[in-house]
């Protein structure tokens, strides 16, 4: 309904503000150049993908959907 798909964007995108706030956090704390940005961005993504379950889709580096391999 279009009441639950308000209630997924809120929350698709609550979720992508406490990431930005993370992301911004480390930098900040860290006392890193705002051009780690993108390093800090794929440690995360490579982190997330390394605790998927076999099988689990994603969206790989390019946008696509892809699959983690069975292992």
């Amino acid at each position: 309904t279009r009441k639950d798909r308000d209630r997924d964007a809120g929350l698709i995108m609550s979720e992508n503000d406490a990431r930005w706030s993370v992301y911004e956090g480390l930098i900040k704390s860290s006392r890193l150049s705002p051009k780690a940005l993108g390093a800090i961005q794929r440690i995360f993504y490579e982190a997330r993908l390394e605790f998927l379950p076999s099988d689990q889709k994603y969206e790989d580096a390019s946008g696509k959907v892809a699959a983690k391999p069975a292992q």
